[in-house]
């Protein structure tokens, strides 16, 4: 059952102080605490009530039970409490609005590795652009750009090119791992982020807001 992240990581760091001090059970001095019952007290033990006090582990149904079960996810980003997205295995991409998780359309299978955006505002605050980019396997990066008035917006594949230079660039077809950027300076169609993305054997690509597409980087 998919758990909001903020409990699996209370979880986790929970179960590494207990599994810590499960390597080491020889009896000891806890403190003067225990001194009535002889001073010998493990002291992980005495300190499990304190313990319970600073850790609290907790679960939450996501509402995406018996919709996408098995899922493994590689990556999140938000803009905030009301907008985060999560990237897994098999295209899949999730949105929190705030009140909940929902399944996004993806249009791929590929496994999604990496994920970062950016929102701009006006003055007073409000949204005026939303752009995210998901990268993963098989050369596969994804687009989703909106602003607050579009009814529907849809996550859209990026064309992603070897050396621009050569007379004939072929598709990239590298695995990547993540994706991370400079957002725009603003919400102008002639103004774009400053994005790229990493994966196997060294690929680098940068993204060109002209052409929309990402080009590769040759290294010296």
């Amino acid at each position: 059952m998919p758990v909001p992240l903020r409990f699996l990581i209370s979880g986790w760091l929970a179960l590494m102080l207990i599994a810590a001090c499960s390597e080491d059970t020889a009896p000891s001095d806890a403190g003067p605490d225990d001194a009535d019952a002889g001073g010998d007290v493990d002291p992980c033990e005495a300190a499990l009530s304190e313990w319970g006090e600073i850790w609290q582990v907790s679960t939450d149904n996501s509402g995406l039970e018996g919709i996408t079960p098995d899922i493994n996810l590689m990556d999140v980003w938000g803009s905030g409490p009301d907008d985060i997205y999560a990237v897994g295995f098999k295209g899949t991409i999730l949105h929190n609005d705030g009140s909940g998780w929902s399944q996004m359309e993806s249009g791929t299978e590929d496994t999604l590795e990496g994920v970062w955006g950016y929102v701009l505002k006006d003055e007073q605050g409000q949204v005026t652009l939303t752009d995210v980019f998901a990268a993963g396997a098989n050369g596969t990066i994804l687009r989703l750009r909106f602003a607050p008035s579009d009814a529907s917006p849809a996550w859209q594949p990026v064309r992603v090119i070897s050396d621009p230079e050569e007379n004939d660039p072929q598709p990239v077809n590298g695995n990547f791992h993540d994706v991370w950027g400079v957002r725009a300076p603003g919400p102008n169609a002639d103004q774009h982020p400053a994005v790229m993305a990493v994966g196997s054997a060294g690929l680098i690509v940068q993204f060109d807001g002209e052409a929309n597409e990402f080009r590769e980087m040759l290294r010296e």
